[in-house]
Parts: C-alpha cells; structure tokens; sequence
C-alpha cells in the first residue's frame, strides 16, 4: 500500500511546478487535491502496516518550527492570517514525514527528483505557449499560468542541478533512454523559460547550477563529453533568438539594481519590516502577519526577514537551524552528491533572498529529499578508491 502512496507521491511533485495552474473549485489547486490524496493513502497504509520511519533530527527541528509559528497565535497582529498559515503548515507538516516514509532508497529519491524535472518541462512548455500567444504577465513578461515571473523562473533554476544530475548518472550508468536526453535538453529549455521569465535572480541561480555541470564533465569519457557538449551548446544556440530583447535590458540592469539598493522594491520593503522587526525582536508579529504588521499590503520577498518580522528572533534560529541541518545532511554524501546537493540549497537560498517560499512545498521537497538522501549513504566516509566504486549515492 506505501508502495501506492510513493507513487501518487511522483504525482504530486510532478504538479508542483504548476500548481497553481488548474484550480479546482473549493478545493483549490491542484496539488492541494494530489495531496489529499496521497496524504490519505499514505496514512492508511500507515495505520494497516504498523509501519513508520523512524524522525531524525531534521524532522525534530521542523516540528519545533512549526509548534513556534503556531503558538504565534497568541500574540499575533493578525490572527485569521495566522490560523490560516498555521494550516498550511500542518499541511507541509504532513508533506514533510510522508517523503520522509515514502523516499527510503536512492532509487526513489532519483524517481522523485525525475518527477519534478519532468513537471518543469510542462511548466516550461507553458510559457513557450505563453510567449507564442501574447500572453504576458506584469511587465511584458512570461510566466507560468498562476505564478508570477519570479517564482517561475526560479522554479526552473531548481530543477538545473537535478536534470544535469540525472543526466550524467544516466550517461555513465548507460540507461535512461530517452529520459536522458529529456534531462539534457532540460537545460537549454530552462535558460530560454528563465529568460522569458525576466527574472534577475533566476539569472543568478544559473550560475551555481552551470559550475556544477562544468564540473561534473570530467566524470564523462572524451567521447561522451564531446556528444553531451555538442547537444547542449546546439541547444543553447538554438534558443538565442527566441529571447525578447526586454528581457536582455532587464538583465543587463541588475548591477544597477543591485547597486542601488532598489531589488524591483525589494530594498524598502526589507527596510520597513526590519524596522518592524525592531518593535517586536523576540516574538515577532505572528505567523503570516507581515502585511499587516508592516503595512504596506506586500509580503517580504525574502524567506529570512519574513520569518524574522512574523516569527522573531527565537523564529528564525528555529529555521536557521533546520537549514544548518540540512546542509550538514549534504555534507554526508559522497563528494559528487555532496556537491549535487550543496549546489541544490544554494539555488534555494539564492531564491528564498527574494520571494517568500516558507510555506512553499518546493522549500520543503528540496530539504526533505536532502535529509532522505543523506539518510541512505553507507555510513561513515569512506576511502577514496571505495568512492569513487560508488560516487553517485545521491
């Protein structure tokens, strides 16, 4: 039966890159429905095998966090808001323990990185439809249908080091089939989708994500490296008239952004929930309170200070602490899936610098797979020789 749920499970991080694309009534999203459903088959299968894994330490820290927000609603600024960020976090709750349970060997964790690669395939498809209809968003720029351009183009960042990652374990193990060129054709695809997305720090979470698959090719024999150079480049080249030229502009300004502070308007709002932040340090304004808290009707557009402002500072050591945690997962891997999965948290921090994806499932997918992975490896590090025999346990 949990072998049902695991599967549902590849359903519902497929959707994740486009859950907000089909709503479903009272319901809601999409993924909000595939969640249901394989929250409910999961803890059936619960309950009739009498079988759980085992929390770790990660597990512990996000229930801590989770407790803290709830709590929140003592003190909150904004009590609906609170309750209602308290549910989602229930729900991501849940959404955590059953990757947990479900992604227990390396070939399920890879199943599951597959599945989310492939869902941002469709998430790129859509704007490529997007961009050959005229359907713009704000700022003539192309988005996914129901996100707004920063969260799609950062969406596709992600999914980089996972579709190179599996790309070069299919190469080298000789499977994959057609999957490995779907994986390959991955990264191309992603420029052209982040570059009609216009999005500044999406830009930049390409550079972690290319300094990992550069790396990666000392890994490939000449001739394999050659074939695998050859197809990207081509796809590269392919790919560089379809990008608007007010996509470039808007590139070519992010020194200029940067510089002075202003982040798209980033910078004043950081400014004004930090000052927030100052009227209740330790505390903080209650979970989801941060528009009303600060008031200026806008979230924070940064992972950090949001929970800061809303959760205060014991908040922040709390999440802090589940991303210290998560990184020293990381750490315990072989020296390639090490940097498979550092490369992995970067793109996330460099994306959860500028939009608030706390209660996002992706923030949650990434962490968790990090700690199941982690949770898999042979045990202590082993001698060089015996690793490179076995260097792909990511």
């Amino acid at each position: 039966m949990k072998h049902t749920a695991w599967l549902l499970s590849l359903v519902l991080i497929f959707v994740i890159p486009l859950e907000n694309t089909v709503m479903i009534g009272s319901i809601g999203t999409l993924s909000r429905m595939i969640g249901m459903l394989v929250a409910a088959v999961w803890l059936l299968a619960v309950v009739v095998e009498g079988e759980l894994r085992r929390p770790g330490l990660f597990h512990g820290m996000v229930m801590l966090f989770f407790a803290w927000s709830a709590i929140s609603i003592f003190w909150s600024l904004d009590p609906p808001e609170t309750v209602e960020m308290v549910q989602t976090y229930l729900q991501l709750l849940i959404f955590v323990y059953l990757l947990w349970d479900l992604y227990s060997t390396p070939i399920r964790i890879r199943a599951g990185l597959q599945a989310y690669v492939l869902g941002a395939q469709v998430a790129i498809a859509n704007i490529l439809f997007n961009m050959l209809t005229g359907r713009t968003g704000s700022y003539s720029r192309f988005t996914v249908e129901g996100f707004n351009a920063d969260t799609a183009g950062l969406m596709l960042a992600i999914g980089m080091p996972m579709a190179w990652g599996l790309a070069m374990l299919q190469t080298r193990e000789h499977r994959g089939g057609l999957l490995r060129w779907i994986n390959l054709a991955y990264m191309p695809l992603a420029f052209l989708g982040i570059a009609l997305t216009a999005t500044r720090t999406a830009l930049i979470g390409t550079i972690p994500a290319m300094m990992f698959a550069v790396a990666s090719f000392g890994r490939l024999s000449p001739l394999r490296r050659l074939v695998v150079a050859s197809f990207v480049v081509a796809g590269i080249l392919a790919i560089v008239p379809l990008i608007p030229q007010t996509s470039v502009e808007r590139f070519l300004s992010t020194g200029t952004e940067i510089s002075t502070g202003s982040l798209s308007g980033r910078g004043h709002i950081w400014k004004m929930g930090l000052q927030t932040f100052a009227q209740h340090p330790a505390l903080g304004v209650g979970a989801g309170a941060f528009r009303a808290a600060v008031g200026i009707g806008k979230v924070a557009h940064n992972v950090f200070i949001s929970v800061l402002v809303e959760l205060g500072i014991v908040g922040l050591a709390l999440f802090l602490g589940i991303l210290g945690v998560a990184f020293a997962n990381a750490l315990k891997h072989p020296p390639w899936g090490t940097r498979f999965w550092l490369t992995l948290l970067l793109i996330w921090t460099i994306a959860a610098s500028s939009l608030t994806w706390e209660r996002r499932k992706l923030t949650w997918l990434v962490l968790t797979l990090t700690a199941a992975s982690a949770a898999v490896q042979p045990g202590p590090r082993r001698e060089d020789k015996i690793l490179e025999e076995q260097p792909d346990l990511f």
